[in-house]
């Protein structure tokens, strides 16, 4: 009884937050630029809840005529990770496998060996374009060079301290997505081009002046889908976004990966009788 209070919760908040955002109808019409962490979830290598939204939204978006893109290097940054994660995958820790969005956690659910997924990168256009039916934009560099001195790269780095081709990846799409739309928007039935990531943090919808930003989030997008075009029943949309806040929220709390690896690393070392997992 909790659970189905909870849903209806779920739902009066998605509806609320789109009244306070645009009070007119939802626009069914989208044309979304898919960044690396929605590949990941759309190939199952994160979380259960994450390749549920993401698969969802690709079929939607099939069934709704909508447009989804890729731009290549964000196909050279999943390969990257994946064959970094295929290297790391032999010395891969049981502890590490709490954290459910990883895909060393994936991998051993799925038990995926790192031939596997370095099979996985090998044949990544392929099964993006044939299975999922995204087109892959290729010769951007020009737009990449430009990303690199704006105001986006800029923003960007001032929360990400790290990875600066990821830095400069996402300043990319940004500037594809800007450039698509020519102007600012301030009417959410005019933001039709996005760039979506499937992130556990909180995206924020609008910019400080008030106009809409060019990324959104999976759930956030997979609900304004619904909206738009319920063919989803409203029960599987709250059982998809409360299932990804506990996710999420249970991730949040664990110590990062290094700290459960020197933990395992520990425990192997100091043990006096054998510890099975």
């Amino acid at each position: 009884k909790l659970y189905k209070i909870m849903k209806s919760v779920y739902i009066g908040a998605v509806i609320s937050t789109f009244l306070y955002y645009d009070h007119g109808s939802v626009s069914s019409n989208f044309d979304l630029l898919l960044d690396t962490n929605f590949i990941v979830s759309l190939l199952d290598l994160s979380s259960l809840e994450a390749y549920d939204t993401c698969r969802r939204i690709v079929e939607i978006s099939q069934t709704m005529k909508n447009k989804v893109r890729v731009l290549n290097f964000t196909i050279e940054e999943a390969k990257a990770l994946l064959n970094r994660k295929a290297a790391e995958l032999n010395d891969f820790h049981k502890f590490e496998s709490l954290n459910s969005r990883d895909i060393l956690n994936a991998c051993c659910r799925r038990k995926i060996t790192n031939t596997d997924l370095e099979r996985i990168a090998i044949n990544l256009e392929k099964t993006l374009t044939k299975e999922f039916k995204i087109l892959i934009l290729k010769d951007q560099n020009e737009l990449r060079v430009k990303a690199q001195n704006s105001s986006h790269y800029e923003k960007i780095k001032s929360y990400r301290h790290t990875n600066p081709d990821g830095i400069l990846h996402d300043a990319t799409a940004c500037m594809y997505v800007e450039d698509r739309r020519k102007t600012k928007i301030y009417n959410f039935n005019d933001a039709k081009y996005w760039f979506v990531s499937d992130t556990p943090f909180t995206i924020p919808v609008l910019n400080d002046d008030k106009s809409f930003s060019e990324t959104i989030s999976a759930d956030q997008l997979l609900n304004i889908m619904w909206l738009s075009n319920p063919v989803l029943n409203q029960d599987i949309i709250a059982d998809l976004g409360l299932k990804k806040i506990i996710t999420n929220s249970t991730n949040s709390k664990l110590p990062s990966s290094l700290l459960l690896r020197q933990l395992d690393t520990n425990i192997k070392k100091y043990a006096i009788e054998k510890i099975e997992p």
